[in-house]
């Protein structure tokens, strides 16, 4: 029995299956023995959750593909069999190959509409019925024969057809409105990019002109009295890039401001490492997080994921100089991406980092928060993107690290530049939040249609 519940509708639809309406065929072509070939190649990343747009597609060489793929045409469906939480049903204007889990859908006769049974598979109680029918734990699917044996109301010929019509325009009014709330937040982070910049270059706040020779005196001091700065011993002196860049940044600071380098207002710099796997006893699943790069999100929060990996008391205890604390920063130093800044939260502290991550902690002196919002500033984003080395897997050197110049200032205008900042920021977010909940009631409003026209009520 069908757990997708029918519903009463019009007198003159009926209830049928996906499989009594649409047929499913794997028609299997072999891309890499035409390798000069272009094909039209849709994975299932080529198609966007919820809409059913296209987005990044290219056509591409046979020899860039590999395995067997399935050929659909313009008179198809295209759904995914894999995760289809992430609702991607596609109705193609043009004919290719796809991946294997996107399954091909083809209308049994001319009274059947594909962008109705479409719309119909991108309803979310639709996809809710599908979610609940995975298998697996990596790669989650669902089995071609659920997906026939979806319960749908048809109406006739005409009829699907109007409300393929009147959901297309619902939801090109949407997709307008949602650009345009995109707009928006793109505002917002140029806004808070303006505010870093101008905050760095002394126009945040009007300035308190005091000789810094007192608080150079007093951070080289603090910093000497605690456990001094763990930096990698490297032959190398001088690093062009930064020498170049204090050229830069030193004419564009103001006049009362001095710079010193990382290694001497953090007393400690160091990064951590990822116990050894074969060591069974060095992971516990109810342990100790070990952040990495991937917590580290781009607008500098540090936060855990699902399935965090966590170490054991043991492991943590033997990399006790990565153990970090509350207001730490954190700099992820391996990619791409490189240049992410995170600022430990107090709930985090006593975590520890792997080798992706370089942990700066700074004297009393000097407002970590200050150096959390100057490292995610443009000017040291572009830095961190000039010291990265490799190919494939781009890294900073963490000696490189140490010998970034940071501006240094009085006390007083730390804390009042810190002070602005949070509240230019906390009204980008107020913004945003606004923002995002209207997004959240427009994709509400696009689902109460779709639960509209399949009562027969559109």
């Amino acid at each position: 029995m069908n757990e997708l519940k029918q519903f009463p509708i019009p007198n003159d639809w009926k209830w049928t299956t996906i499989g009594k309406i649409m047929n499913t065929y794997r028609n299997n072509v072999e891309p890499k023995d035409s390798p000069e070939e272009l094909f039209n190649y849709l994975s299932i990343e080529n198609i966007e959750s919820n809409t059913g747009n296209l987005v990044k597609f290219s056509p591409t060489e046979g020899k860039k593909i590999q395995s067997a793929k399935l050929r659909f045409s313009t008179s198809d469906v295209l759904i995914s069999k894999l995760r289809p939480y992430l609702n991607k049903v596609l109705v193609p204007d043009f004919s290719g190959i796809s991946a294997t889990d996107l399954i091909p859908l083809r209308p049994i006769n001319e009274d059947i509409e594909r962008k109705y049974v479409a719309a119909y598979l991108r309803w979310q109680k639709v996809v809710r019925y599908l979610s609940s029918r995975m298998r697996g734990e990596q790669l989650p699917r669902v089995s071609t024969g659920d997906i026939l044996k979806i319960s749908i109301p048809l109406p006739p010929i005409l009829e699907q057809q109007r409300i393929a019509k009147k959901i297309d325009y619902s939801r090109n009014q949407i997709v307008q409105v949602n650009e345009e709330l995109d707009n928006v937040l793109s505002l917002m982070r140029t806004f808070r990019r303006t505010v870093l910049l101008t905050a760095f270059q002394g126009r945040l706040i009007p300035s308190i002109k005091t000789d810094t020779t007192f608080m150079i005196k007093k951070i080289d001091g603090e910093r000497k009295k605690l456990t001094s700065s763990e930096i990698d011993e490297s032959p190398e002196t001088e690093v062009s890039e930064i020498n170049d860049f204090v050229d830069e940044i030193s004419s564009n600071i103001p006049k009362h401001w001095s710079l010193m380098r990382l290694e001497n207002i953090c007393y400690k710099i160091t990064n951590g490492g990822t116990p050894s796997t074969s060591v069974k006893n060095n992971f516990d699943p109810n342990g100790i997080p070990l952040i990495k790069v991937e917590n580290v999100l781009s607008d500098g929060r540090v936060v855990l994921s699902e399935k965090q990996l966590r170490i054991s008391k043991e492991a943590h205890d033997k990399q006790s100089r990565s153990k970090i604390s509350t207001n730490d920063v954190l700099v992820n130093v391996v990619g791409p991406p490189v240049g992410k800044i995170g600022l430990v939260t107090s709930e985090m502290n006593d975590y520890n980092i792997n080798q992706g991550l370089v942990l700066l902690r700074c004297v009393p002196s000097y407002n970590p928060k200050l150096l959390w919002y100057c490292l995610m500033s443009p000017w040291y984003y572009e830095l961190m993107t000039r010291l990265s080395k490799g190919v494939r897997q781009l890294h900073i050197r963490k000696s490189s690290i140490a010998k970034i110049p940071i501006p240094v200032m009085p006390i007083k205008e730390q804390d009042l530049m810190v002070h602005r900042i949070v509240e230019l920021f906390k009204t980008s977010q107020d913004v945003e939040d606004v923002v995002y909940s209207t997004k959240n009631r427009i994709n509400s409003i696009e689902q109460s249609i779709l639960t509209s026209a399949f009562h027969g009520k559109l």
